[in-house]
């Protein structure tokens, strides 16, 4: 299938263009970053790995289009979104084809909540690369040990490996998903207000068949009621529990605490927030069978993201 990407060097965009050609379709693209003079290094990632450029002017669509994906950054009156509709190419948004991935996965890992989503993703990626245990990626902020601070964090594996992806509240589409695992980290006020991502929050975690949530945040824990496979973390009496030893100034570290058993985490940047990330994403390796202590060893090398 050939498929356009509206909006390409999007930092959510660009890591499902790959996976895409990755999966043996061939693909296509056009930003007006790109045309302006910006983000040329994530161009020329993308050309190198032999995605195909084209100006945001509606030129690059013809006949010979399958699909169009567009970021929510692309006006629905633009030339390209005008061009589209006149060829009558099919059109999905990017948060649909991504569910949609997810859905399909074995199993589809789904991070959501207000803060925190691409911290918990980077984590969980390099445990999982530092375990070579094989998982594609689909998240909003790179590593920092990449040099394109606008690329997506990414990294493709088989079609029958697992799949992780951020998923956000701020369009309305948690409710597409339908994952293996769904993680909510918290849920504040942000995007919209709470009595309406409530309603999100909630269709997302029936539809997970495994919810693991962050204990201490009570919009996270009223969901996780009546769950029937949740899954806690971070609280003193979750399955993950933390117990925290200092919050910094250049590293914070903790005990992790899972079937009686501490596992010491030391994280290379301060604060409590990343500590709850390293709990999360500790959670959602050893979730996927990944042994606890190379866990706890990986994080310590873990590099930030941009």
């Amino acid at each position: 299938m050939r498929i356009h990407f509206s909006g390409i060097g999007g930092a959510g965009m660009n890591p499902l263009a790959q996976l895409m050609q990755e999966r043996g379709h061939s693909i296509q693209g056009s930003d007006r970053a790109f045309d302006n003079g910006k983000n040329l290094v994530v161009a020329d990632i993308l050309k190198d790995k032999g995605i195909e450029l084209f100006p945001q002017d509606g030129t690059a669509l013809n006949d010979n289009i399958d699909l169009m994906i567009y970021s929510a950054a692309v006006e629905q009156q633009t030339p390209e979104m005008l061009r589209a509709k006149e060829l009558k190419i099919t059109c999905q948004s990017r948060p649909h084809l991504l569910a949609e991935l997810v859905n399909n996965a074995k199993p589809g890992i789904a991070v959501a909540g207000t803060s925190g989503k691409s911290s918990v993703v980077g984590i969980i990626t390099w445990i999982m690369r530092s375990l070579n245990m094989p998982i594609s990626v689909l998240g909003g902020a790179a590593l920092a040990e990449k040099n394109a601070s606008h690329m997506g964090c990414f990294q493709a594996a088989a079609e029958d490996q697992p799949l992780l992806a951020e998923a956000c509240e701020s369009d309305g589409t948690l409710v597409a998903y339908k994952s293996g695992i769904g993680l909510i980290h918290n849920i504040t006020r942000d995007h919209d207000e709470l009595s309406e991502l409530r309603e999100q929050f909630a269709q997302f975690a029936n539809q997970s068949s495994c919810l693991m949530y962050n204990s201490t945040c009570e919009e996270t824990a009223r969901l996780a009621e009546g769950h029937a496979h949740a899954v806690s973390y971070v609280g003193e009496d979750s399955d993950y529990a933390l117990d925290v030893v200092r919050e910094g100034p250049l590293r914070a570290q903790a005990n992790i605490r899972h079937d009686n058993v501490d596992y010491f985490i030391d994280f290379p940047q301060p604060g409590l927030h990343n500590l709850h990330n390293a709990c999360a994403a500790f959670a959602v390796v050893h979730r996927l069978g990944g042994d606890p202590k190379e866990i706890a060893n990986a994080i310590t090398s873990f590099p930030g993201i941009a």
